[in-house]
């Protein structure tokens, strides 16, 4: 598996995620540190901030979804790690001025960029695969992605006792201008005709479409006894 880094352009993929990854969960500790440390006494606000980045991660997840085999996937990651790093620089500072309003603005941009690296790098992966050799790597890079999210709160807490939680912040927008960078460098394989078949109204049919075969199994799941028969 790991032999699979000597190819130069999956290894800077690689580091790309690696930032990334490392970027997001840093970042979400460091964000909430501050928000309990800024608004003490304020705990509806600060859950309600940090839940709205979370909603707007996963209702953009599922959206942008069926678009991202049709768009450019370099294109993707680094204006989405470009925009992350922004949003990020600009999170202490809206803080530290209680702008309430363009905070909860910045949380709902937050989630939206938050929502696209990650499975348009999946989408990617294939494509740098060797023959024969896709699960290895999409194996490399799930590991590479749960040992960050586990490691991330112990640097975060070391992190922001040395640094600071905004310090940390901060550091976290480096990261993410990096994987940007890193991307960037790396010439993605060219995606078929098919992968790119550019009408977007092609692509919002797939996703209708799904949304269709969703909608035909609610029924059924509301029937415990259907339910019942559907699981096992």
């Amino acid at each position: 598996m790991w032999n699979l880094l000597r190819d130069a352009r999956i290894r800077r993929v690689w580091l790309g995620e690696i930032c990334n990854s490392l970027g997001s969960a840093l970042g979400f500790w460091a964000l909430a540190w501050l928000l309990y440390r800024t608004f003490p006494m304020q705990s509806l606000l600060v859950g309600t901030l940090l839940e709205t980045q979370t909603l707007f991660l996963l209702l953009d997840t599922l959206f942008f979804g069926p678009f991202l085999d049709h768009w450019n996937r370099r294109h993707i990651l680094v204006l989405s790690n470009t925009a992350l790093g922004l949003l990020t620089l600009s999170l202490p500072i809206l803080v530290k001025n209680d702008a309430r309003g363009l905070l909860f603005l910045l949380m709902v941009l937050l989630g939206v960029a938050s929502s696209v690296p990650r499975p348009a790098r999946l989408a990617a992966l294939p494509s740098f695969a060797p023959m024969g050799r896709n699960q290895a790597l999409q194996t490399l890079f799930g590991l590479t992605d749960m040992t960050a999210g586990l490691l991330a709160p112990v640097l975060a807490g070391v992190l922001i006792s040395l640094l600071g939680a905004a310090n940390v912040l901060y550091l976290d927008a480096l990261s993410f201008f990096i994987s940007a960078g890193v991307y960037l460098s790396v010439r993605f394989p060219p995606q078929t005709v098919l992968e790119r078949a550019t009408n977007t109204r092609q692509a919002w049919r797939e996703k209708t479409q799904s949304a269709a075969v969703v909608r035909l199994a609610v029924p059924t799941l509301r029937r415990p006894k259907s339910c019942a028969e559907w699981l096992f």
